[in-house]
C-alpha cells in the first residue's frame, strides 16, 4: 500500500496510457475483423519484415526476412524488435498479443516521461507531460502496430531517465549512467539513429558537471560508454565478421539514397517518384560491380558516392528543400496519417511541404479548400495542436537556458538537442510516425515552457521557480551519506 501512495501518479498515468490504447486495439479487431486488423496495424512492406524475422527468429532460429531456404542474412533491420517479437511468437504467433505485450510497454513508457520530467523540474508540468503522452493519438495507434516505435522509445527513455537521474541528482552517480548507457545501447540496436547520439550525452555530462574534479567526472563518462559499447559489441563484431562493416546496419545510407536523394531528385529534376527511382538506380548500376542498387553494405560506397555527387553539384537547393521537408516533423498533424491508417478518408494526404517549395500557395489554398472535408478538419485540429506544443516548447528551451542550476539547464538543452536532431536525421521523410520517438521530449520542454510562462505571468515577475527543491537535495545528500 505504501509503494501505490508514493506512486500514485505514475501509477494513473500509466493506467491511462494502457486503457487508451487497448480500447482502440481489441476494440478496433473485435468491431472490424482480423484481416482489417492486420491492415491497419501491420501495413507495408517494413512490418512484413518485421513479422518475417520476428518468425524465423522463433521456428527456424536464423535472422532472415526469407520466407523460406535459402535464408539471407539480414542487414538493414537492428534485431532488438525481431527478438522481441520471436519472443512473442513462441508463446503464440498472434498479431494481437504482440499488440498487449507492447501496450504494457507503452503504458511504462508514459511513466517514464512522467519521471524524467520529474528528475528536472516542478511536478505539475511533469504531470502534464506525462498525460500528453499517454493521450496522444499517434502514439496510442503505433502501440498496437508492428513498427519499432514503442520498444525503441521504452528503451530510449529508460537511457535518458537513468543517465539524468546520475547526471543530476547528488548520490554517486556511476550505477546510473551504466544502465543509462545499457539502455541507449539496446535502443540503438532497434533503431539506428541512436548509435552516434552517446558522443552527446558525453558532451552534456561533461558540460553539466563542469567544475567538479574533472578525474571523477571522465571516469563517469567511460562508464556510460562502456554500458553502451558492452550491448552494441557482439552485434558490431558479428556484422565486421559478416560484411566488414563496423555499423550496426546498412540502412543509414540507403535512407538518404532511397529518401532523402530520390525525393529531392524528383524535385530537381521535375520527374516522377518512379521516374527518379529509375534514373538513380541506373547510376548506381553504371558503377556498382553488384549490378544493382540493393542496400547491402558491399553497396553502400556506390550509394554513397552517388548520393554525394548529385547533392554536391547543387547543395544551397538540397539545403533549402531539406530544411522546408522537415517542416512536417515539428507541425505535422499526425491525424490524417491515422485516417489513412484506418481508411477514414479516401483523398490523399495533403503535400503542403511539396506546394511551399514550389511557391504554389495559391494552388495549395485552393486544394485545401476543394478537399473533401474530413482532412482539411484534421489538418486544422492536429496542425492547431502541435503549433501550440511547439510554442510551449520553444519557451521551455528559452526557460531552461535561464535556469541557475548547471545541472537541471544541462538537462533539459540535452533533451532539446536531441529533439532537433532527430528532426535532422528525418529530413524529407520527416512524418508522424517519425516524430514519435521525439514527441515525449518535446512534451516535457513544452509542458516546462508554459509552466515558467505561467509562473512568471502571475507572479510579475521574471524569477524562475527553483526546480531542485530542498527537500529533495537533503534526500540526496542524505543518500550521499548513507547510499
Amino acid at each position: 500500500m505504501q509503494f501505490l501512495r508514493t506512486h500514485k501518479v505514475a501509477l494513473y498515468i500509466g493506467l491511462l496510457a494502457f486503457a487508451l490504447r487497448f480500447i482502440l486495439v481489441f476494440g478496433y479487431a473485435a468491431w472490424q475483423g482480423p484481416e482489417a486488423f492486420r491492415a491497419a496495424f501491420a501495413p507495408g512492406s517494413d512490418s512484413a519484415r518485421y513479422l518475417n524475422l520476428g518468425h524465423n527468429l522463433a521456428y527456424e532460429g536464423v535472422y532472415s526476412p526469407s520466407p523460406s531456404a535459402p535464408y539471407e542474412p539480414e542487414q538493414t533491420i537492428e534485431p532488438v524488435y525481431p527478438v522481441f517479437l520471436a519472443v512473442v511468437f513462441s508463446l503464440k504467433e498472434s498479431l494481437l498479443l504482440v499488440a498487449l505485450a507492447q501496450i504494457v510497454l507503452a503504458a511504462i513508457t508514459a511513466v517514464l516521461v512522467y519521471k524524467i520530467a520529474s528528475l528536472a523540474m516542478p511536478s505539475l508540468p511533469s504531470i502534464v507531460a506525462g498525460l500528453l503522452f499517454a493521450a496522444e493519438p499517434v502514439g496510442v495507434y503505433l502501440a498496437g502496430a508492428v513498427f519499432t516505435e514503442t520498444l525503441f522509445a521504452l528503451c530510449f527513455l529508460a537511457g535518458i531517465y537513468y543517465f539524468l537521474k546520475g547526471a543530476i541528482s547528488m548520490v554517486p552517480p556511476e550505477r546510473n549512467v551504466f544502465w543509462g548507457g545499457i539502455f541507449l545501447g539496446v535502443s540503438a540496436l532497434t533503431r539506428p539513429e541512436v548509435q552516434f547520439l552517446p558522443i552527446v550525452f558525453v558532451l552534456a555530462y561533461l558540460w553539466m558537471r563542469r567544475g567538479e574534479r574533472m578525474r571523477s567526472v571522465v571516469c563517469t563518462a567511460v562508464i556510460f560508454l562502456t554500458g553502451f559499447l558492452l550491448v552494441l559489441a557482439p552485434w558490431l563484431v558479428r556484422n565486421k565478421l559478416t560484411y566488414g562493416s563496423w555499423q550496426t546496419s546498412s540502412i543509414g545510407i540507403h535512407k538518404v539514397y532511397l529518401f532523402d536523394l530520390l525525393y529531392f531528385y524528383s524535385h530537381e529534376e521535375n520527374v516522377s517518384f518512379k521516374e527518379a527511382r529509375v534514373a538513380l538506380r541506373d547510376r548506381v548500376v553504371a558503377i556498382s560491380p553488384y549490378g544493382n542498387d540493393d542496400p547491402t553494405f558491399a553497396n553502400a560506397p556506390y550509394l554513397q558516392k552517388v548520393t554525394i555527387d548529385y547533392i554536391s553539384e547543387r547543395p544551397i537547393s538540397f539545403a533549402v528543400f531539406y530544411t522546408v521537408k522537415t517542416l512536417p516533423f515539428f507541425f505535422g498533424d499526425g491525424l490524417r496519417y491515422l485516417s489513412s491508417k484506418f481508411a477514414l478518408a479516401d483523398a490523399p494526404i495533403i503535400n503542403i511541404s511539396g506546394h511551399i517549395l514550389e511557391g504554389e500557395f495559391g494552388v495549395l489554398w485552393r486544394v485545401l479548400r476543394t478537399e473533401e472535408a474530413l482532412p482539411v478538419i484534421l489538418l486544422m485540429i492536429g496542425g492547431l495542436c502541435w503549433l501550440v506544443i511547439n510554442f510551449g516548447m520553444v519557451f521551455g528551451i528559452w526557460f531552461a537556458c535561464k535556469q541557475k542550476d548547471p545541472r537541471v539547464r544541462g538537462a533539459l538543452l540535452l533533451l532539446a538537442a536531441l529533439v532537433f536532431l532527430f528532426a535532422f536525421m528525418s529530413g524529407p521523410v520527416s512524418n508522424p510516425r517519425l516524430r514519435f520517438k521525439a514527441e515525449p521530449l518535446m512534451f516535457i520542454l513544452a509542458a516546462f515552457g508554459f509552466f515558467q510562462l505561467l509562473h512568471t505571468r502571475f507572479n510579475g515577475s521574471h524569477a524562475l521557480p527553483e526546480v531542485l527543491k530542498d527537500d529533495k537535495r537533503e534526500e540526496y545528500r542524505i543518500a550521499e551519506k548513507h547510499p
